[in-house]
């Protein structure tokens, strides 16, 4: 685990807004949110159909570390199956995890789903190969990434306008090296099934993300953590293309080892319907577990 130097002075949440934010939202969670993107990986060949309201304009491919097109889904007998038995990609042949390997990746012309996102709910299941790190991806659209260092981080904006937050340090500023936070949520185990969320909401000067983390045995809570900071980035997502475990038209980039299960994705460029609530990530993660 990194060592890290004293903590940053963050404008953050408070604890009892967080609980009461969450617990308040419990019978009212935003489950009528359209769903843009949905793939459960239960096909085969090289494509992954988006199930999801954006259609199959909004359908993946899936391709190797030279860019050459794949069939990277779980085989049968194979023993490699999400939790409770889902269908999941397979991205374990990658070399290593982020920068410096290379590895298969799914790619797609999603990503306008994400364009001047009022806010937005990205959800997942991993296993992991090895410790994730090395800004090892799991979602990308432009420069809105989702990937690990150290924690989870969330990045959002374009050129020199961008925000990193992080699971473990909340907003990570240039200046500063990151510390971790009293309720740091680490991203950090290996040949287990990890339930992924992440929520974004963006106001007139500032953001509100919250990470989620969960396991696959439904009795155990889910963790989270939300930080409200002043945002530099304006543009959320500004590319056509979305891609998942790495980057890369031909040679991949910071691939991620393991296996991935059940992306969904819900966006809104109108309001903060699509950040969806504590109540409405249970549900994603207990359905998950109810194939």
């Amino acid at each position: 685990m990194n060592t890290y130097p004293a903590r940053l002075k963050l404008p953050r949440l408070s604890t009892a807004l967080i609980i009461a934010s969450l617990l308040g939202g419990l019978g009212l969670g935003h489950t009528a949110q359209a769903q843009e993107l949905l793939y459960r990986f239960n096909e085969s060949g090289s494509t992954c159909i988006n199930r999801g309201t954006a259609g199959s304009d909004a359908n993946l491919g899936l391709y190797g570390p030279t860019g050459d097109p794949g069939d990277y889904h779980t085989k049968s007998g194979s023993g490699l199956a999400g939790p409770a038995g889902l269908v999941c990609l397979n991205f374990t042949s990658a070399t290593g995890m982020g920068t410096g390997f290379t590895g298969p990746y799914a790619r797609g012309k999603a990503g306008s789903v994400l364009n001047d996102a009022v806010s937005f709910t990205i959800t997942g299941w991993y296993n992991a190969s090895e410790e994730p790190d090395n800004g090892a991806r799991l979602f990308q659209s432009g420069s809105l990434i989702l990937f690990f260092s150290s924690g989870l981080i969330l990045q959002t904006g374009e050129g020199n306008a961008l925000d990193s937050i992080s699971s473990v340090a909340g907003k990570i500023r240039k200046e500063h090296g990151p510390s971790p936070l009293d309720d740091a949520i680490y991203f950090d185990e290996t040949k287990h099934w990890v339930f992924f969320a992440v929520t974004y909401t963006r106001g007139a000067n500032e953001a509100t993300v919250t990470f989620y983390k969960g396991d696959s045995l439904p009795t155990r809570p889910l963790s989270f953590n939300s930080s409200k900071y002043i945002r530099d980035a304006d543009l959320i997502g500004n590319s056509s293309q979305i891609y998942l475990g790495g980057i890369g038209d031909a040679d991949n980039v910071r691939p991620f080892k393991g296996l991935l299960a059940e992306v969904r994705v819900y966006a809104s460029n109108k309001n903060a319907s699509a950040a969806l609530d504590a109540a409405a990530i249970k549900k994603i993660h207990q359905a998950g577990l109810a194939k």
